[in-house]
């Protein structure tokens, strides 16, 4: 059976990607156009899909040329340069002075001076006249006239404009303005020579090269080149039939040539193989999640649900792109809302996030990928919230608000969108058609898949039901063991991972069956005469049998789902009638206790085996005389080790620690309906013998 459950797994699995793969085929062929410029066309070719013209090689080194050169460079006018220049120049003046003050051949202090600084002999012999202090307040001035407008340093500058950084602005400004090398020269021409070389060895430029955030303003300059010219839509006329073929047309024949070229077997094997090898670790994935989640999903229908929905996403989102061709389009909020029905929120949030990443590799784009897990969480938030059919009308202006302000922060945050506009109004028309469709087609999914969803469970539970009504007039008693029932049921099925809505409703229509004859059941007979005292054992069983049969046909005429009468028809499973089995052997000393059983079938869901435990405890604890803490926990552990000592818990797969926990989540509940006594008697023999063992050491 396992062998045949894994082939069909493993036999969808594959059924699915093939399906995925031949709804997002890449566009290619099989044979080329064979056309060249100057051809006359024996037939019309139109474009096939969307494609853009390329720019050749040539156009986009040229255009890359141009951008290079008409963007500007920048500069930083670094004003310390002035000061360092000036500190140089008082340092010379000083050393000059030394050397003048020396006894020393003229000869030497020429020599002297030409060590510091690079001069010819003349212009030296003139720093040691009386003139050199006119020479160098000429040298300051002019030094300060040009350091002041700018010395520009030499790099290639192809622009008439340089972008110059003061502080934290970029201001433009025209080469011209600044000195170069060149205009001091001739700014210089007239001077003495003295002059003339000093400032030439003493200055240095001001402006200064900022090769970084040049870089850093060419490359956003060459982000705007487009490497295409141009683009043919799906269905346009490349070329007509009987028309010669020119320059341009031939332009969009070879893009279109490039592309079957590029997607050639070859091609397409590498484009499918990576793109399966994706979908197969989150295959993978989900069967590790599922696996460790059997019990929530072990219904056989989960897998065909699942493959349902991940097939119909698919083929809505290629519906859109073939249609509407706007990705905000994409129905992933319809599909997140449609599982969480049948799933829970952990499961629908993991496969919100699973179709998403799985959608991104058809549709590379990081605002699409963050949209749709946005959208897909937001879907499974909010419809944990919906208790009644009447608020997917809410929910749905909540999830059309979700994606516009997701659309919204995308814009703003991310990348601009060229098509706000359309943007939106779809996001927005996604997020109330999702709702509405989910609310038509409940029903239908409901039959088709033979599954009850919370919603409808919620609305089943309403204990203003005809049902209940009657049951709380004709049956008090068993209306009352039903609400029991449902809230221990309800808290086990929590504290173990089961579907507690499931567990509470089932509870409330297990007893239904007795209101044939309610009077044969214990709890209702309220001190009047027992009916049982007129009738034999074996008589007396088939009636308390019957109930759950009766309570079967009573479910399928008030047309509750199938998941729920199954659960009417396990809550006893296959156990003994034990009353009247012990009244018959003590009658007739010898019987076979099979004769007494229930006819089953046994629990074959964790939700059943915890309706039939939380049945068997609660009658127990209310049949029980003078109960106390200790008894209600005895009652319990005992009513658990029966079961699972009868095999009544074999094909479900409740563990030792999940009987554990559903122990500790009956106990509270029923204390607060029984109210056990403290167990003082039990507590103060504890004492003494405390007491006593301490004496003796």
């Amino acid at each position: 059976m396992k062998g045949r459950i894994v082939s069909r797994g493993v036999l969808l699995t594959i059924g699915v990607l093939i399906y995925i793969n031949l709804l997002f085929l890449p566009p290619y062929v099989t044979r080329k156009i064979e056309l060249k410029e100057g051809d006359v066309a024996f037939e019309d070719i139109i474009a096939p899909f969307d494609f853009s013209i390329p720019k050749s090689e040539e156009e986009v080194a040229q255009e890359r040329k141009s951008i290079e050169e008409k963007t500007p460079r920048v500069f930083v006018f670094d004003m310390t340069q002035l000061d360092q220049v000036r500190g140089r120049i008082n340092g010379l003046i000083a050393q000059i002075d030394e050397i003048r003050k020396s006894r020393t051949s003229l000869g030497r202090k020429i020599d002297s001076i030409q060590k510091i600084i690079p001069l010819s002999q003349s212009a030296s012999m003139e720093l040691l006249s009386p003139r050199r202090e006119k020479i160098f307040r000429r040298v300051n001035e002019l030094i300060e006239k040009i350091m002041l407008q700018g010395y520009l340093q030499e790099v290639e500058i192809p622009t008439a404009i340089i972008y110059v950084q003061i502080g934290n602005r970029e201001i433009p400004e025209l080469v011209d303005n600044f000195y170069t090398r060149k205009k001091i020269n001739r700014l210089l021409e007239k001077e003495p020579k003295p002059v003339r070389e000093l400032i030439l060895n003493l200055i240095a430029p001001n402006v200064l090269y900022n090769r970084e955030r040049s870089q850093e303003l060419l490359k956003e300059a060459l982000g705007e080149l487009r490497t295409t010219k141009g683009i043919v839509k799906k269905g346009e006329m490349i070329v007509g039939a009987h028309e010669r073929v020119n320059h341009e047309i031939m332009e969009k024949i070879n893009a279109l040539n490039n592309i079957y070229s590029r997607t050639g077997l070859k091609s397409i094997f590498k484009f499918f193989l990576g793109r399966n090898l994706f979908f197969l670790i989150f295959i993978f994935f989900i069967k590790y999640y599922f696996d460790n989640r059997r019990r929530m999903f072990k219904d056989k229908d989960v897998l065909s649900f699942l493959i349902f929905i991940v097939i119909v996403y698919f083929s809505l989102t290629k519906l859109v792109s073939l249609t509407i061709g706007n990705n905000y389009a994409i129905p992933i909020a319809f599909a997140i809302l449609f599982s969480y029905l049948y799933l829970n929120l952990e499961a629908s949030v993991v496969l919100a996030l699973i179709l998403s990443l799985s959608t991104v590799v058809i549709f590379p784009e990081l605002r699409l990928l963050v949209f749709l897990i946005l959208s897909g969480v937001a879907a499974s938030l909010i419809a944990r919230m919906v208790q009644h059919r009447y608020e997917f009308y809410l929910n749905a202006l909540v999830l059309a608000f979700v994606h516009v302000a997701v659309i919204i922060l995308s814009h703003i945050s991310l990348q601009p969108s060229e098509s706000l506009g359309f943007d939106l109004a779809w996001g927005a028309a996604n997020g109330f058609a999702s709702s509405f469709i989910i609310l038509l087609l409940l029903p239908l999914f409901e039959k088709l898949f033979s599954f009850t969803t919370d919603l409808t469970l919620l609305e089943l539970a309403n204990l203003n039901r005809e049902v209940f009504k009657e049951l709380a007039l004709k049956a008090p008693g068993t209306y009352h063991h039903s609400i029991v029932v449902g809230n221990l049921a309800e808290a086990g099925a929590r504290a173990i991972g089961a579907n507690p809505i499931l567990a509470r409703v089932g509870a409330y229509y297990h007893d239904v069956g007795k209101l044939k004859k309610p009077e044969y059941f214990s709890e209702n007979q309220l001190g009047q005469k027992n009916p049982h005292d007129q009738l034999t054992p074996e008589m007396s069983k088939l009636v308390i049998v019957n109930h759950v049969k009766e309570g079967v046909e009573m479910a399928k005429q008030m047309g509750l789902p199938p998941r729920v009468i199954r659960l009417i028809a396990e809550h006893h499973g296959t156990t003994v009638v034990e009353p009247f089995y012990l009244k018959a052997l003590h009658i007739r000393g010898k019987i076979s206790v099979d004769d007494f059983r229930y006819p089953g079938p046994r629990p074959s869901s964790i939700e059943a085996a915890i309706i039939m435990l939380a049945d068997s405890v609660e009658a127990a604890a209310r049949s029980a005389e003078n109960i106390t803490v200790s008894k209600l926990r005895k009652i319990i552990k005992d009513i658990f080790d029966k079961k699972f000592n009868d095999h009544q818990l074999d094909d479900c797969e409740l563990t030792r620690k999940d009987l554990l926990r559903l122990q500790e989540a009956f106990f509270p509940i029923l204390t607060g309906v029984f109210h056990p006594r403290v167990d003082y008697e039990d507590r103060d023999l504890r004492s003494r013998k405390q007491r006593k063992a301490a004496a003796k050491k």
